[in-house]
């Protein structure tokens, strides 16, 4: 494998470019699954959400203080509609691309993992008084560098309707099966999710596969937190220090990942990818440019092997470290 600190800085320089050619940027983190249904598209004309979140590891070592492995995770996702002028569009796209590179004395872990699906999102409107529903579909493949394993490609499908409570409260149900969950990903799960807008300071959205808070606590301080099922959870806390530099924030940031990929010798076996992350960094947001730059610490990585989060085998445990951070975040 090549050294990952070069294929680190290639792709940085790759998203970075892609990240200041959007021109406008917000906080938006589009999904593929039933959450690319609860996010209000922006009033302003445009194509495109997205977020990269990019974090780097060197020389970590296992617990037993044997081995190196370095690491680099790139996590990107969008959402596309279609036309850019119409603010609840029939048809728009969702996609996810997660790469996760290690260089690893441990033969087992060493290499590259990818999840990339696309999914298409159809808006058929009423369907019923007060009532809507929305179709989710598409196809992923989550693999350990063998792109050819017929086994890897899993199906994403959502059936979701909605009723409007209120003008600030919403409902959102249905069935969603995802081929790659890190639980029960052979059923079809029923969800239910509600939002409501407290205040112009507060929003909140509770429920399954996704749970969420925005609160402006005061005008230089917002907190942002996001339970994703079954195991995933990520929260920002954000602080303008200089009302004379309005673009420059300060944040902090806790992040738990749990990702699955399967495996191209197993028919039912996949590995995934555990870790925890705290993070302090700093923050530019205009016009022209969103990107946050920070550094934490790992506070725990771990490599499993089995069917779902139900029949895990810990293959390795990386001992905590420090890594460098990087999310750039648009709109098109």
């Amino acid at each position: 494998m090549n050294n990952p600190l070069k294929k680190f800085l290639k792709r940085f320089v790759l998203s970075a470019f892609l990240g200041l050619g959007f021109g406008l940027f917000s906080e938006a983190v589009a999904q593929v699954g039933p959450e690319l249904n609860f996010k209000d598209w922006k009033t302003d004309d445009h194509w495109a959400d997205t977020v990269d979140d990019l974090m780097f590891t060197e020389n970590g070592k296992n617990h037993r203080g044997q081995g190196r492995t370095s690491i680099f995770y790139w996590d990107s996702s969008g959402r596309i509609k279609f036309p850019r002028s119409v603010r609840d569009p029939f048809l728009s796209l969702g996609y996810e691309i997660l790469t996760l590179d290690n260089s690893s004395d441990d033969s087992f872990i060493d290499g590259q993992l990818n999840d990339v699906i696309v999914v298409g999102r159809m808006n058929w409107g009423k369907i019923a008084e007060n009532l809507h529903f929305n179709f989710i579909g598409g196809v992923g493949t989550a693999n350990d560098g063998y792109w050819s394993n017929s086994r890897s490609w899993y199906p994403m499908v959502t059936l979701d309707f909605s009723q409007s409570l209120s003008e600030d409260k919403k409902i959102h149900y249905g069935l969603t099966f995802d081929g790659n969950l890190a639980l029960w990903k052979d059923l079809p799960l029923p969800y239910l999710t509600y939002i409501e807008k407290i205040s112009d300071d507060l929003n909140i959205q509770v429920g399954l596969p996704q749970s969420q808070v925005e609160w402006n606590l005061f005008d230089s301080l917002k907190f942002k937190a996001t339970y994703s099922y079954p195991l995933e959870f990520n929260s920002v806390l954000t602080y303008q220090p200089l009302d004379e530099v309005e673009a420059l924030r300060l944040f902090a940031r806790y992040a738990r990942t749990f990702d699955g990929f399967y495996l191209n010798k197993s028919t039912h076996r996949r590995i995934f990818y555990e870790h925890d992350r705290v993070e302090l960094g700093v923050r530019w947001v205009n016009s022209f440019l969103d990107l946050s730059v920070g550094g934490g610490y790992l506070l725990g990585q771990n490599f499993y092997t089995g069917y779902d989060i139900r029949d895990l085998n810990r293959i390795e445990d990386l001992r905590g470290q420090f890594y460098l951070s990087i999310l750039i975040q648009g709109i098109l």
